[in-house]
């Protein structure tokens, strides 16, 4: 496996050449990129009945935060990989990072993105993939979210990769936003060339 780290003065991204990390390739053909959502949509209901799984899940299930130690966010900032998203649109987006901690003052219900708390929030099998997937060194695509006029931010799309990114103890969150203007603890990223 081929592992890249690009890194800026506020992130590190890891870039992996993988069978599951959708090539450049695929993100610009449309029948590739389709045929890529359905495999991963499939190996999603596959993934809860695997040793694998059955594994990470005895292992970091009801733990505390230390179990995570060790497990690194793994992010895939190329602007075409946010169309794997949900929340994805023809609308432009832009890049941002802010402090985990900023996230956490400023979301919309900061009562539910408090450790253990957030685990009542998220579904474990999805928790337990995202984990899987970083601790492989795949990178995931940031969450989608919205941020609004008053400053706080909405969850659009990524609730599990913000849950994932909480729980490993990820000092940084990078997400896709709607452009916006200037607000304080937020940062523009440049977004890599793919």
């Amino acid at each position: 496996m081929l592992r890249v780290v690009a890194h800026s003065s506020v992130f590190a991204a890891c870039i992996v050449k993988n069978p599951m990390r959708a090539s450049d390739e695929i993100l610009a053909n449309s029948d590739q990129f389709y045929r890529f959502v359905k495999q991963q949509s499939d190996e999603l209901i596959r993934y809860s009945h695997t040793e694998r799984f059955k594994e990470l899940n005895a292992r970091f299930k009801e733990q505390p935060a230390s179990a995570f130690a060790g497990v690194a966010p793994c992010w895939d900032l190329r602007r075409d990989a946010a169309k794997l998203s949900d929340a994805f649109t023809d609308n432009p987006v832009d890049l941002f990072e802010c402090s985990m901690e900023w996230f956490q003052r400023n979301f919309l219900a900061p009562e539910k993105v408090s450790f253990p708390e957030l685990l009542n929030e998220v579904d474990d099998d999805k928790l337990i993939r995202v984990i899987d997937y970083w601790l492989r060194g795949i990178p995931l695509t940031p969450p989608f979210l919205t941020i609004k006029h008053n400053g706080r931010i909405a969850k659009r799309d990524g609730g599990h990769r913000v849950a994932a990114a909480i729980v490993v103890g990820a000092t940084r969150l990078p997400f896709w936003s709607e452009a916006k203007s200037s607000i304080d603890g937020i940062v523009r990223l440049p977004v890599p060339a793919s």
